[in-house]
């Protein structure tokens, strides 16, 4: 099979030469993404509405040779393809001691800590709205991954077969444990997807999905919604960030980077608009008093400790 595909290269000499320019501009212009995500966008119609590259599958291992070249020969970082290897971070798994009510608990740390254990806010606890950014586009993850960092946000890319698995083993569990906490915050699906049939029906199987596995939550659709559709003549969510100028045309990149940024503020603002200032300012303003006090009363139960073990 590798040597069917080096002949590919060697026949198609005039798409390797292209890929091997026109990759490295699309990474500068929209940072990492899957290989299928470079592919998509080198054989989407340029600004005379012609491809820059055909759509064949040979053309497809030409493209997946050049990203390993790219990245071997240092033109490329290695992480500019994303695998794709889903991750999930928990967001209440970082930053996190005890209950803070659990005095209990951590006083008996005692026996691992010569200071008192400190207790952390997480930015969502006990928050009324508790929000998942869903995105139609595995290879998009990269744009949103930052925002949905900065907020300490799960983000779930749920497209194609593993995306299933994914969402049954790991993203169901996980959103009950948040709704079945000591708060019960409303879990907020917020929706990132084409606008066309095919789209709508993918978040409408989602949302069934949810239902089945008894989650009550339905997604809301942050993109592409009706009025975007008709500011931006009908585009797909992964064709919005393509520039409809052209690759290589002028004024192509800054348009491609302003298109990101855009649907990082939306993304940005739909997550907000479920997180409540002073909830969250309450929640420090406890955490440090319940800290100042496991520091005040620290030598005390300390010393305490130590007589009890000179007694043994």
């Amino acid at each position: 099979m590798s040597r069917q595909r080096g002949k590919g290269v060697r026949q198609n000499r005039g798409t390797t030469a292209l890929a091997r320019e026109i990759i490295p501009k699309l990474y500068d212009a929209y940072g990492a993404m899957n290989a299928r995500m470079y592919y998509y966008f080198l054989t989407a119609k340029a600004g005379d509405g012609k491809p820059i590259i055909a759509d064949t599958h040979s053309n497809s291992n030409i493209v997946n040779l050049v990203l390993v070249e790219l990245r071997k020969n240092g033109s490329l970082p290695w992480s500019a393809v994303l695998d794709d290897v889903r991750t999930f971070d928990d967001p209440f798994a970082v930053g996190e001691s005890a209950p803070a009510s659990d005095l209990a608990f951590q006083l008996n740390q005692l026996r691992q800590y010569a200071e008192p254990p400190t207790s952390y806010v997480c930015r969502w606890q006990r928050q009324p709205q508790f929000p998942i950014v869903v995105v139609e586009k595995i290879g998009m993850d990269a744009w949103f991954g930052p925002v949905a960092s900065n907020w300490r946000t799960p983000l779930y890319c749920l497209r194609g077969q593993g995306g299933v698995g994914h969402l049954h083993e790991v993203i169901v569990p996980y959103l009950k444990r948040i709704a079945e906490s000591e708060w019960g915050p409303e879990i907020r699906p917020l929706y990132f997807g084409d606008g066309d049939k095919p789209g709508l029906d993918i978040e409408r199987n989602f949302n069934k999905e949810l239902l089945e596995m008894g989650l009550t939550c339905q997604t809301k659709r942050i993109a592409m919604t009706p009025k975007q559709l008709d500011d931006m003549e009908g585009l797909k969510l992964d064709s919005l960030l393509r520039a409809s100028k052209g690759i290589g045309t002028p004024g192509w990149l800054e348009e491609a980077r302003a298109r990101v940024d855009w649907i990082k503020e939306l993304c940005s603002k739909a997550i907000e608009e479920c997180w409540d200032e002073e909830i969250h300012n309450a929640n420090v303003k406890l955490v440090k008093k319940r800290n100042a006090y496991l520091k005040r009363i620290w030598p005390r139960k300390l010393q305490e400790f130590i007589d009890e073990l000179a007694l043994e």
